[in-house]
C-alpha cells in the first residue's frame, strides 16, 4: 500500500512539473505569425498610366479627372472594361490624409511612356 501511495506521488508531482513546464514556452507558432503581419507592405492605390486614374484596393473604386475635378466611382463611364486589364502602378508615397490625385502632375510625369495613345 505504501509503495502504490510512494508511486501516486511521485506521477502527481511529475505531472506538476511537467505543467508548469509547458505553461513557460511561448507559443511559436503565434509569434512567427505575428512577425509575417509585421513584414506586409500594404499597398491602398494605385495609378493607371493609360487612363490617367487611380485604382483604391480598400474601397475597389476609381478616381477620374472628369472638368477639372476628381471624381471617384466604381467604374468610370469613360473607362471602357479593360481597366482591370490595364497596367498599374503602386503609389507609395502618400501622407496620412492624402489622396494620391494630389501628386496627379508627379505621377504622369513619371509614369508619361505608359499613357495610351487615343
Amino acid at each position: 500500500m505504501k509503495s502504490k501511495i510512494l508511486l501516486l506521488t511521485v506521477l502527481a508531482s511529475l505531472g506538476i512539473s511537467v505543467n508548469s513546464f509547458a505553461q513557460q514556452r511561448p507559443p511559436v507558432r503565434q509569434e512567427q505569425r505575428i512577425e509575417k503581419k509585421a513584414n506586409v507592405v500594404e499597398v491602398r492605390y494605385y495609378y493607371i498610366p493609360e487612363y490617367n486614374a487611380y485604382f483604391d484596393a480598400i474601397n475597389k473604386v476609381y478616381y477620374y479627372n472628369k472638368n477639372n475635378k476628381w471624381v471617384k466611382t466604381n467604374k468610370p463611364s469613360r473607362i471602357n472594361k479593360n481597366i482591370a486589364k490595364a497596367p498599374r502602378q503602386p503609389i507609395r508615397d502618400l501622407k496620412k490624409n492624402e489622396m494620391p490625385y494630389d501628386h496627379n502632375s508627379q505621377h504622369v510625369q513619371t509614369w508619361k511612356g505608359q499613357q495610351a495613345r487615343r
